[in-house]
């Protein structure tokens, strides 16, 4: 590990959660990248993206086939993400995906949700576990309930900073609670709603706008309004910067 630096190995599921590398720039970070700096508030961190289709071919580690018996896609890129940041010797390897499963149509049950949410998380964290090759490299799982869309719209404080104006939205008290059906416009789908909460402040759902709403955010809401989701995110990272007893 860097004396000063946290080297983080990221993926994702998409160009709306942690970003996308632009050719000839870099990375152009995303909403969750945000929310990590925002909780290792003092340490200076440096990312870099992988790609799910770059983890599918990469062949800069070998796995052996056993290993990898009975694991999900997700859970196969999880071991091969870990396997490259122990390799590469990255502090962390951040391993992002939503937990949006309709749970047989328990969605908006917290015990459901909560049960369906820790079999995401345990079998991630056990892949990262698995393909760590350094243990220096510590695995840092990020699981949304139900997507980014929903840790987006926890704090409504943070769309009037970034919009400069107050507005009459729908704003959910529990966002990890909402579902519904992504063809209606006006269900409380975490996309449909978020559109029109958006729609009210004259705005549209991008990369960017989630990304000035992250940095706007207050983490102690977040925690608040998504304890089950944002909350054990911030309690992982919170104690892996805790046991590096690194001085940022």
């Amino acid at each position: 590990m860097s004396d000063s630096i946290i080297r983080i190995a990221i993926v994702g599921e998409g160009i709306t959660d942690c970003g996308t590398n632009v050719p000839g720039v870099g990375l152009s970070e995303g909403p969750v990248e945000m929310y990590i700096r925002k909780i290792a508030t003092d340490c200076e961190i440096e990312f870099q993206l992988f790609t799910r289709s770059q983890l599918k071919n990469d062949n800069s580690v070998r796995l052996q086939r056993k290993s990898l018996l009975g694991l999900s896609g997700s859970e196969i890129q999880a071991v091969k993400l870990a396997a490259i940041a122990g390799k590469q010797g990255f502090d962390i390897a951040a391993f992002f995906c939503d937990c949006d499963n309709p749970g047989n149509g328990h969605n908006t049950e917290e015990r459901a949700i909560r049960r369906s949410f820790e079999r995401l998380y345990e079998e991630i964290q056990n892949a990262l576990e698995k393909g760590i090759m350094d243990k220096d490299t510590k695995p840092l799982v990020i699981i949304p309930i139900k997507m980014i869309e929903s840790w987006i719209m926890s704090d409504p404080d943070s769309f009037r900073i970034v919009f400069g104006r107050k507005g009459k939205a729908d704003f959910p008290d529990y966002p990890e609670l909402d579902w519904g059906d992504l063809r209606d416009p006006k269900s409380n789908f975490p996309k449909c709603r978020l559109n029109r909460i958006m729609e009210v402040f004259d705005a549209a759902s991008s990369p960017e706008t989630y990304y000035d709403i992250a940095e706007n955010s207050n983490i102690d809401e977040l925690c608040r309004k998504c304890p089950i989701g944002f909350g054990q995110f911030h309690k992982d990272l919170s104690l892996i910067i805790k046991a590096m007893n690194q001085d940022c």
